[in-house]
């Protein structure tokens, strides 16, 4: 999309805050005073303004921003970076204002993705082997390699590097999950754990 530098005072972005409000997020900064509308795009990875679409982007009026004391919208989990840029017309096209400073975006953490795992041991009573069946529910999708299993010998896991790490590659859809059967000694017990440490606060998993 077409775009220009910010050039003056009275179209810039500033005092942008973010509010966690249970169900829903809220966004307030000090509106450019030339401004009758901004651009407000929600990303969770790379953004390049020129290359990004109107279509997806927000527009969000003055009025609006009045009316509710700010921008919000429902909360969905993951960390996200809001972008808000101000709108103009310029010979009969439509203009996203950038600032070079940054106080147009923001990045936090909303909320946790909530798996809930279900692990079946079923030992084999004529061999010296057990089947371990998971499966998860998520009401959202899980990246590829997102999560693991840690396989240790003589009891549970109690962290991802106190055993031995299989990561899941493949990415998992929303819903039940069914995602394989896992068969190991007799003496070995398996628990899955978020596989990058980083990311381990955007999820919560729940044995159910």
């Amino acid at each position: 999309m077409r775009y220009m530098e910010c050039d003056t005072p009275d179209n810039t972005i500033r005092r942008l805050k973010y509010a966690d409000e249970g169900e829903t997020i809220r966004l307030t900064f000090q509106w450019p005073v030339a401004i009758a509308q901004v651009y407000i795009f929600k990303v969770s990875g790379g953004f390049d303004i020129g290359e990004a679409s109107p279509g997806d982007a927000k527009l969000f009026t003055l009025p609006e921003y009045k009316k509710l004391g700010g921008y919000m919208e429902r909360k969905t989990p993951g960390e996200f970076t809001y972008y808000i840029f101000p709108f103009i017309r310029d010979a009969g096209e439509d203009v996203a204002v950038v600032q070079l400073d940054g106080g147009n975006r923001i990045t936090f953490m909303a909320g946790q993705y909530e798996i809930k795992i279900s692990i079946k041991e079923k030992t084999s009573p004529f061999s010296g082997v057990k089947t371990h069946e998971i499966s998860l529910f998520s009401e959202n999708p899980i990246g590829a390699d997102a999560l693991c299993y840690v396989k240790k010998e003589n009891g549970y896991p109690s962290r991802i590097n106190d055993g031995v790490t299989y990561p899941f590659a493949e990415p998992l859809p929303p819903g039940e999950t069914l995602t394989r059967k896992i068969t190991t000694k007799k003496n070995e017990f398996i628990r899955l754990f978020v596989r990058d440490t980083e990311k381990a606060a955007q999820y919560s998993l729940k044995l159910r």
